[in-house]
């Protein structure tokens, strides 16, 4: 797992943006018998080479392209644990933008401020800023809940610290009983070296 960044001073969002942004690509999604794209979600890259996203992104794929701008390339899948959600992707040519920094979740605490970085509905290079909100334990992996938004398409997407470290993945939404709540969840960013 690359170390987390702990120097120097918080950024502001806009600054954060800026940093972080080259590490977070769409993913487009072909499962096959249409000829077209049939599904997208983001996915954040940790190495030249290698990225982290969500299997229920990626899983039904006959075909994957990664996209950023006019920067285009094919990725593979390098492993996948569908049961706990947790895929990594790979592109051999490399060429990718690797975060800064990986904090684990042991090391986050409640109130800090979180920012979320996805594609949602295919809307490139979204940004979101809100706060962590709690830590919870789902199918034997570990969670950071955040009040930093996560909609459809942002799935496999990053949420940062205030420092531009990559700190989980951005994955699922839950609604409260009377859908007037929504609650946003990424798995910490450590469980993808379990």
């Amino acid at each position: 797992m690359p170390a987390a960044y702990k120097q120097g001073t918080i950024l502001a969002p806009q600054d954060l943006f800026k940093l972080a942004a080259p590490s977070v690509y769409l993913v487009l999604v072909d499962a096959g018998g249409v000829g077209t794209w049939t599904g997208l979600g983001s996915a954040v890259a940790i190495t030249r080479d290698t990225l982290l996203t969500n299997c229920h992104v990626v899983g039904s794929a006959k075909r994957l392209e990664l996209r950023q701008g006019e920067w285009r390339a094919a990725p593979t899948i390098l492993a996948a644990d569908p049961a706990t959600d947790r895929c990594l992707l790979r592109v051999e040519e490399g060429g990718l933008n690797p975060v800064r920094g990986v904090r684990p979740g042991t090391d986050l605490v409640v109130g800090e401020p979180a920012y979320s970085l996805g594609n949602p509905s295919g809307l490139d290079q979204t940004f979101g800023e809100g706060m962590i909100s709690a830590f919870r334990a789902m199918r034997g992996v570990s969670y950071v809940q955040t009040s930093a938004p996560v909609s459809p398409g942002s799935s496999g997407g990053a949420l940062f610290d205030a420092r531009g470290n990559l700190i989980g993945i951005t994955t699922l939404i839950a609604w409260d009983p009377t859908r007037t709540h929504v609650f946003h969840f990424a798995i910490a960013v450590d469980e993808y070296w379990r």
